[in-house]
């Protein structure tokens, strides 16, 4: 899905596509650090009435490691990151086994700086 303009629903048709397409999962959402707080809470919102929610880590760290160990409730299903940490943790999430990627505020790729 590609769609420029704020207010088309790229946000709940992502939602929607998790929530129908469990082999969607796990999933990376890249995002600007100004949006990722309201996509966890969207993501959490929305998917949370279902019989088994998808899990979700926020990765807050530059730090490499960590990001396909146990979580208390099983690995992660979704991932969120932020641009400014992207190619600090490339190498943790190359070993991923994502399905789906979604680039939140794409416009961001063309900084060199990430």
């Amino acid at each position: 899905m590609l769609a420029d303009e704020m207010g088309l629903g790229k946000g709940y048709t992502t939602v929607a596509y998790f929530a129908t397409a469990k082999e969607a999962l796990p999933a990376l959402i890249v995002a600007p650090l100004v949006v990722l707080k309201h996509w966890e809470r969207e993501l959490n919102r929305l998917l949370s009435v279902h019989d088994n929610p998808p899990i979700i880590k926020v990765i807050r760290s530059g730090k490499p490691g960590g990001l396909n160990s146990a979580h208390l409730l099983g690995p992660p299903d979704i991932f969120l990151i932020n641009y400014d940490l992207l190619s600090k943790r490339r190498e943790d999430l190359m070993q991923l086994p994502l399905q789906t990627v979604i680039l939140d505020e794409v416009q961001a790729l063309r900084n060199t700086g990430t």
